[in-house]
């Protein structure tokens, strides 16, 4: 999984749209995952393994964040007003 080679590789990484409350609202735009994600993940948090494990038991689910609306994206705060300033480029 993405985020737990991430996190792997020192990134402080916070997931966003990865818990069982976005994952079951949005049951409409869930797909079959062909590789479906295998293995311990043991830097995710309880609840990012416990969406995961819901995404299995499911059969092999998978929702593509991007599907996800942006409505709901904001509403749920994903986006920052200002982004910190290691995110701006050289100079900024």
């Amino acid at each position: 999984m993405c985020l737990n080679r991430l996190r792997a590789r020192g990134v402080e990484a916070t997931s966003a749209l990865m818990d069982a409350e976005t994952l079951f609202d949005h049951r409409d735009l869930w797909g079959l995952d062909p590789e479906p994600n295998v293995g311990v993940f043991e830097l995710l948090t309880p609840g990012e393994r416990a969406t995961l494990q819901s995404l299995s038991a499911g059969g092999n689910i998978r929702l593509e964040q991007e599907r996800i609306p942006w409505s709901y994206a904001l509403a749920a705060g994903v986006f920052l007003s200002r982004p910190p300033k290691r995110w701006l480029g050289a100079g900024a």
